[in-house]
């Protein structure tokens, strides 16, 4: 008995120092972490018009990647500061890799963080525009810190050719891509915030070195979020580390494939429900390409006015200081190649990808530069175009939106937050303005003020088209919602298909891929789809879903744009290289 005892208390002893030295590694920082066998810290009685109360503060954390996270956990500390909600302690933002967009550069795939004077692609986000006077101020403090800059833009149309916008429509871009921004623009705001903003990264260290491998899988990424007996919220990562108690959790992320792993607890039910069963998305194809030889164009950035295959054209050194148009940049590295990021509009992309899982890929890279090619009146075909990446970004254009103006969700009983992009309009702008209403909202609560029932609309209850709710001065495109006004730029009719949360499971589920299904393949790999028709999603607020078969002989969208010298332009594109190494 006493060696078994020895035995344990050796191996307790080992576990604690692997522990430790796991921690150590990864640079954790618990919060308030405790032992199982401490008593968890009670809070008090959630109160019946306000959700979570304590009479020191609340405790509150954020969870999500992208900008409506990080707006909410910086703008409730900016609250906290000036004495405009009563918080304990600083306010906690949990992260995975940066979801403003991804960078990725042409040898090493989109978790690499980009490396300087090394060619990028940004495909999620591409460009920045703010009416709302709140973000502008925001935008303009990071562009006089240097790390987002002015980029010229213009309309693309097949009746005019390009035409520039005014200086003073001008929106921002990251000039090393806009991951780096986002790391960059938080990093900054964290520093002013000092100990009133706790960051939590999945990568370590932060912020990333170049090169640094971002796992989605890190061991430091919480996992779903936990309620306690005692209404508080706990958070965990797959190292065991526990954090919190929370009075407060916010969550900040919508694609239904995080949603369905993530909110399964019965204190987040509503939430799932209304995101899951009202929530519905317009995807976006983006098609990454480089051309070996120069398009020799006049400009950089263009909005596509009028072709159905195409929304947005940008070439990536545009965004780098130096660079642009008609001349290279040093600190890009392109050695003259260029690199091109090509965004479909949200039904071309909904209708092709449901269409054809495996084959979309291929059309859309041919669709995108035969459409670039008609509008601005070359082949491009002879200037040696390789297809990087072709990817479908399943949550790209938000279709619905919750009724009422609150810009968030809030279940007060269960002291759960939810905001994005979905709760006010499309982009960057919508998402930052729908994390500060999370914040005030959240604000309000500390100060025990009560919180209205739009704040959590009932289930029943259809939601809004989004598109309804494009405010003026606005125009809602088919890869998002910008602050611009052009007579060529009319905002989009809403889409005819999108894809629910019921949607995205029955067809993932379908083809076993990764997140549905018992026999899911890996992430990452190829969709196991028959060739054929597949159901697609109609209607607009996930009421009474409307399905019909769309047949696999739609008609490819290139035959608008065939002119003579076809056959031609048929030579160079069998000639034209295509990597899907990086598809997913």
């Amino acid at each position: 008995q006493a060696q078994a005892a020895s035995l344990v208390g050796a191996e307790a002893e080992a576990e604690a120092r692997r522990r430790a030295a796991r921690a150590q590694r990864f640079s954790l920082r618990p919060v308030d972490a405790r032992p199982t066998a401490r008593p968890v810290e009670s809070a008090a009685a959630p109160a019946a018009t306000g959700g979570a109360k304590r009479s020191e503060g609340l405790r509150v954390a954020v969870v999500g990647a992208g900008p409506a996270a990080m707006f909410a956990a910086t703008r409730l500390a900016e609250l906290a500061r000036g004495g405009e909600a009563r918080l304990s302690g600083p306010v906690h933002l949990f992260r995975s890799r940066s979801k403003l967009s991804a960078t990725q550069s042409e040898t090493e795939h989109n978790t690499v963080y980009p490396r300087p004077g090394t060619p990028f692609f940004d495909y999620g986000c591409q460009y920045v525009t703010a009416g709302d006077p709140w973000f502008r101020a925001k935008m303009e403090a990071f562009e006089e810190a240097g790390i987002a800059r002015r980029c010229a833009a213009g309309v693309l149309s097949k009746g005019a050719g390009f035409e520039p916008l005014p200086e003073s429509q001008f929106g921002w871009v990251g000039p090393e891509g806009m991951w780096v921004f986002q790391e960059r623009a938080l990093g900054l705001m964290a520093r002013e915030l000092g100990r009133g903003l706790e960051l939590h990264h999945a990568v370590s260290p932060w912020p990333p070195a170049p090169g640094q491998k971002c796992s989605d899988d890190s061991p430091l990424r919480v996992g779903a979020p936990m309620k306690n007996g005692d209404g508080t919220w706990t958070l965990k990562n797959a190292l065991g580390e526990a954090f919190g108690p929370y009075d407060v959790l916010i969550g900040a992320y919508a694609s239904h494939k995080l949603t369905n792993a993530q909110l399964t607890s019965p204190a987040t039910q509503r939430v799932r429900e209304l995101l899951h069963n009202r929530l519905t998305f317009s995807p976006v194809i983006a098609t990454l390409v480089v051309f070996d030889r120069p398009l020799g164009l006049s400009f950089g950035t263009a909005f596509v006015a009028d072709d159905p295959r195409l929304a947005w054209a940008a070439n990536n050194e545009a965004k780098v200081a130096g660079g642009g148009a008609g001349k290279q940049s040093d600190g890009f590295g392109g050695g003259g190649r260029e690199f091109w990021t090509f965004l479909a509009p949200a039904e071309y992309s909904c209708v092709s990808f449901l269409r054809d899982a495996r084959g979309y890929k291929k059309r859309a890279f041919e669709d995108a530069l035969d459409a670039f090619g008609a509008l601005v009146g070359k082949n491009l075909w002879k200037h040696r175009p390789k297809l990087v990446r072709c990817l479908h970004w399943e949550n790209g254009l938000p279709a619905t939106t919750p009724r009422g103006a609150t810009g968030c969700l809030y279940d007060a009983e269960q002291s759960l937050g939810w905001c994005g992009d979905w709760a006010v309009r499309g982009g960057v702008e919508g998402a930052a303005v729908s994390g500060k209403c999370m914040a005030e909202l959240v604000a309000s609560v500390s100060r025990g003020e009560p919180v209205g029932s739009l704040s959590l609309p009932p289930a029943s209850q259809p939601w809004d088209e989004i598109g309804s709710r494009t405010p003026p001065g606005y125009v809602r495109l088919g890869h998002g919602c910008f602050h611009l006004a052009h007579e060529r730029l009319v905002s989009i009719e809403p889409p005819v298909t999108t894809m629910s949360a019921k949607d995205a499971e029955a067809f993932w589920s379908k083809m076993k891929s990764w997140g549905y299904g018992a026999e899911a393949q890996p992430k990452g790999a190829a969709p196991a789809m028959e060739e054929g028709s597949t159901a697609l999603h109609v209607g607009g607020n996930g009421d009474g879903m409307a399905l019909f078969e769309c047949p696999s002989s739609l008609p490819s969208s290139r035959e608008a744009a065939i002119k003579p010298g076809a056959s031609a332009r048929s030579r160079d594109r069998r000639r034209a290289r295509i990597n899907t190494g990086w598809a997913e």
